[in-house]
């Protein structure tokens, strides 16, 4: 009997490529639990340590919809808390789910792998690269997000302010009564009177005469 020689290129190539993975997802899910750790805890619809969940098999599948949704809220959250302005009114949400959709739809290269139809395998291919390329984008999103945060401060700075609060107005912002105006409007009790010349008598004709006459 012929003993089989392992090919120790291909399972090189499959470690390293599994260890490629395994980095790049724990790198990515480090980055979601580093942005909601820039979120107030009243602002986090999600604890940090809950993004890890997507690691569970299966249930991670779900869980990524979860996270997405409540990572834009809370960063959404926060920035209203800080009045940042935002560029979109949910933070990475649409990249978000689309990268989550095509990841649901990766995992039809599986049926079509057992069930021996090769147009559902390659469906689920092309649905991978396009989970992997949005994955990147979104990464780089939340990572934007979080690094604006951090440049405007710790979220312990922004305590005391309320988020249902309305901005106060400066002087030059609140009404001033206008004094100079020909309509008279009453001020602390007074009444201004207009500045109006005072009336005339049409039978007088001195102000026709010469001065001194």
């Amino acid at each position: 009997m012929a003993l089989v020689t392992p090919d120790w290129g291909l399972i090189l190539f499959m470690l390293f490529t599994l260890a490629g993975a395994i980095a790049y997802g724990v790198f990515f899910l480090l980055s979601l639990h580093n942005a909601l750790r820039q979120c107030a805890p009243a602002t986090r619809k999600m604890e940090p340590g809950q993004v890890w969940l997507i690691l569970i098999p299966f249930f991670g599948i779900v869980w990524l919809f979860i996270v997405v949704s409540r990572m834009a809220d809370s960063l959404a959250a926060e920035y209203e808390r800080r009045r940042i302005p935002l560029r979109e009114t949910r933070p990475g949400y649409g990249v978000g789910l689309a990268m989550a959709i095509a990841g649901c739809g990766s995992l039809i290269r599986n049926l079509g792998k057992y069930a021996e139809i090769p147009v559902l395998f390659w469906i689920g291919i092309a649905f991978a690269l396009v989970f992997i390329v949005l994955t990147v984008v979104y990464w780089v999103q939340i990572a934007g997000y979080k690094n604006e945060l951090r440049r405007s401060g710790n979220w312990q700075q922004f305590a005391h302010i309320n988020p249902h609060s309305q901005p106060q107005q400066s002087w030059s912002s609140v009404p001033q009564p206008d004094l100079w105006s020909h309509s008279s409007q009453p001020l602390n009790g007074l009444q201004l009177q207009p500045n109006t010349p005072p009336p005339t008598d049409p039978n007088d004709y001195s102000r026709f005469m010469p001065p001194g006459s």
